[in-house]
């Protein structure tokens, strides 16, 4: 495929806001290691089991599949203020209702509210569902795709998808793989979401290889209230405060709660002390501005 028509597909998503894109060979993903503890997953989480062959072959779960467009939609900057974003959540179950997501758990927050300690909210929660939004982008981005190219055929994930986007953007160069278990671009940080299309063009370039640059930063590490984080990449679920705010359908252990420092709804505590998030000045899309 034409180098000049990958670039007008990579300008097609700049127009929907974002702030990278790449494009990367679908068989790139099956030759690549894929990085996923299945040991002790919680009940939760089984599911990435089942879906683990596709999650290494996207060509299992679109089989026309010859390169992957994959994208990123910063949420975050440096211009922002974290106490006036969380003031605009105070009624906590009205603003998740009026963002389409689902409430935080009462358990917790009946916990945080006997002991006098105020709720945290990640970042990423402050927007409407990042999941509705992206994928109506990235809906736009193929009906042009396919006005150029009558015969492309694309299939778009957006987190819920059995399609490792992680694996993807550090292949294509989106970023390098944190200790925090993120994606860390050395200008955007870790304040991203990533989303893309599968399509049946096979389209190349636009993709160079981070160096991981944590280096011996270990500021991730030694600031996680429960020690979730291994420092290769991975995370344990069972301790990991995110996992149980947004995923967990469990009771959520004492230790956990007693540990959760106010955090509700995720928790950015990873991203927070990393040095790659500071001063960040990349541009917002509105759509994943604060709604309150």
């Amino acid at each position: 495929m034409p180098f000049d028509l990958g670039e007008k597909f990579r300008r097609f998503a700049y127009e929907e806001g974002a702030n990278l894109c790449a494009f990367l060979n679908s068989k790139k993903i099956a030759a690549s290691n894929f990085i996923l503890d299945l040991q002790n997953l919680p009940a939760s989480l089984s599911y990435l089991e089942k879906t683990l062959e596709k999650r290494r072959d996207i060509r299992k779960w679109h089989p026309t599949s010859k390169s992957v467009m994959i994208c990123a939609w910063q949420y975050w900057n440096g211009k922002m203020k974290y106490p006036e974003s969380l003031g605009g959540a105070r009624n906590v179950n009205s603003f998740f209702a009026r963002n389409s997501r689902k409430p935080p758990r009462d358990c917790l927050m009946d916990y945080l509210r006997k002991r006098n300690i105020s709720f945290k909210i990640a970042r990423y929660a402050f927007c409407h569902d990042y999941h509705k939004t992206i994928r109506r982008k990235l809906e736009k981005v193929l009906g042009r795709i396919q006005e150029t190219c009558l015969n492309a055929k694309g299939k778009i994930f957006v987190d819920t998808s059995p399609v490792a986007e992680k694996v993807i953007g550090l292949l294509a160069g989106l970023g390098w793989l944190g200790k925090n278990g993120l994606l860390i671009n050395k200008k955007l940080g870790s304040y991203f979401l990533i989303g893309g299309i599968s399509l049946n063009l096979d389209i190349s370039g636009f993709a160079e290889e981070y160096e991981n640059l944590c280096a011996d930063c270990n500021l991730c590490l030694e600031h996680c209230p429960t020690k979730a984080l291994k420092g290769d990449g991975r995370v344990s679920f069972e301790k990991c405060l995110s996992y149980w705010t947004t995923q967990a359908k469990e009771k959520i252990p004492l230790e956990i709660k007693s540990k959760s420092g106010g955090w509700l709804y995720g928790c950015d505590i990873c991203q927070e002390v990393c040095p790659y998030n500071k001063n960040l000045d990349a541009t917002l899309d509105p759509e994943l501005m604060p709604k309150f």
